[in-house]
């Protein structure tokens, strides 16, 4: 399961990626302590959610928990691909700084987001712990890359196709789910 706690820990912050290169293509000034606690809120979500879909799994029949946590995982990569594919783009907005009110914004919106792709994994027994260690080093390494692309790359790729990359992962942890 240490694959699937790396994917899902990629997986669940590629939506991070596409919300920070806006700040870096603005030239957004982060400081660290925003960084750090973005990571710190959606990590400790990723960590209840997938405990409480462990505890969810508990109740089921072992032989039917794996099948249905990657089954729900299935589903909600087919969904992120489906909503990826009829999102229009929306322009950048003009973003100065990242205060701190918009920093916890942020992070309960991201936390909120990987709710459901958590208790699914928790039902699929994946490692919760692990995965919130990959997840918060994920995220922090992903937030610089988006500051990064923004900033110095300029990417033409429309973020609908990381946003159909997110949702194939979610798709390979739910397979790896299911057979695993």
């Amino acid at each position: 399961m240490l694959l699937a706690s790396i994917i899902f820990a990629i997986s669940a912050n590629i939506d991070t990626l596409i919300l920070f290169i806006p700040y870096g293509l603005n030239n957004t000034k982060i400081p660290l302590l925003n960084k750090l606690l973005i990571a710190i809120i959606s990590s400790i979500g990723t960590y209840i959610s997938i405990n409480f879909g462990q505890t969810l799994g508990k109740f089921l029949p072992k032989t039917y928990s794996n099948f249905i946590g990657g089954f729900i995982l299935i589903l909600l990569g087919i969904s992120i691909i489906y909503q990826a594919i009829i999102k229009k783009e929306t322009p950048v907005e003009k973003l100065s700084n990242l205060s701190l009110a918009k920093t916890m914004f942020l992070a309960i919106t991201l936390s909120i987001h990987d709710i459901s792709v958590g208790i699914a994994a928790g039902i699929c027994e994946i490692n919760a712990l692990l995965t919130t260690i990959f997840h918060f080093i994920s995220l922090i390494i992903i937030i610089y890359l988006g500051l990064f692309i923004g900033k110095n790359i300029k990417l033409k790729t429309p973020s609908k196709y990381f946003e159909i990359l997110s949702g194939v992962l979610v798709i390979l942890i739910g397979v790896l789910g299911i057979v695993g």
